[in-house]
């Protein structure tokens, strides 16, 4: 796909940035997809199922003239990924109803008529009750904001890996040890022009390490945390991955662009 300003472009890694009519574009996309993911949030209430909710996606979408960057990616079926407790990540919408204290993970991608994409998640606890998981998704979101807040141009993707790490590592039990961790397979990435480009944007590194953050760059961060001890696989129906010890995790994504002056959040 071409750019649409002059000034865009795309370096020998692959990595895209993006200025003027481009930056104009994804930020529309963003707009879009903070709009609806907002709405299935609220939307996301005892009673209803995961299926309901991918199709208000659907329909959402539409409204907005755009499409859903998930459906048919790798053979992916659905228009949202809805993971619910145990389930991690690329959750597939169900007809089970969603309870009081369930934890929900909601994903959702778009790609507007002019062919730019966004995308981000949100864990919630399903009808607001009081939970024990409340640090579980306080950390993923707090994990984020502790990347966001140390990007700007000319650190690594180390270190802002590193800074996600250390604020996750931040949070122990009464005897010194880590509650949580991050799932490894899991990383923030480039978007824009498709819904995954470079570069992998990792939740741990080391500083120092790895490319630099120019302006321009468009790519989202996104923790997916577990407990310490949790693992994970993939479930049979091969998209849908959850953790072995049935414990619930968290997901908590924003599509950024690197201006000048520093970040700025797109969703």
């Amino acid at each position: 796909m071409d750019f649409l300003d002059s000034r865009s472009y795309r370096d020998e890694n692959k990595i895209g940035y993006y200025f003027g009519k481009d930056l104009e574009a994804l930020t529309e996309a963003g707009k879009v997809v903070k709009k609806v993911r907002d709405i299935l949030v609220n939307s996301a209430l005892p009673g209803k199922t995961t299926s309901y909710l991918n199709n208000l996606a659907l329909k959402l979408l539409k409204e907005e003239q755009a499409q859903p960057l998930f459906y048919g990616y790798e053979g992916f079926p659905a228009y949202i990924c809805v993971s619910c407790n145990e389930d991690v990540v690329h959750g597939l919408p169900t007809k089970r109803k969603l309870k009081k204290g369930d934890v929900l993970s909601i994903d959702i991608g778009v790609r507007t008529e002019k062919g730019y994409c966004s995308d981000s998640a949100r864990t919630i606890i399903v009808g607001g009750v009081s939970s024990k998981h409340y640090t579980l998704i306080e950390a993923a979101e707090e994990s984020f904001n502790a990347g966001f807040n140390f990007v700007k141009q000319g650190v690594t993707l180390g270190d802002v890996g590193h800074e996600i790490h250390k604020k996750l590592l931040s949070y122990r039990d009464q005897d010194g040890r880590s509650i949580f961790g991050v799932f490894n397979k899991f990383s923030g990435h480039g978007i824009g022009h498709d819904l995954h480009e470079a570069p992998p944007v990792y939740n741990y590194g080391i500083q120092g390490r790895g490319l630099l953050f120019k302006p321009g760059m468009s790519f989202c961060i996104e923790p997916v945390i577990m407990y310490a001890n949790s693992r994970i696989s993939k479930k049979k129906d091969c998209f849908t991955y959850s953790t072995n010890d049935n414990k619930p995790s968290s997901h908590y994504e924003n599509h950024i662009y690197l201006t000048e002056s520093g970040p700025t959040i797109l969703s």
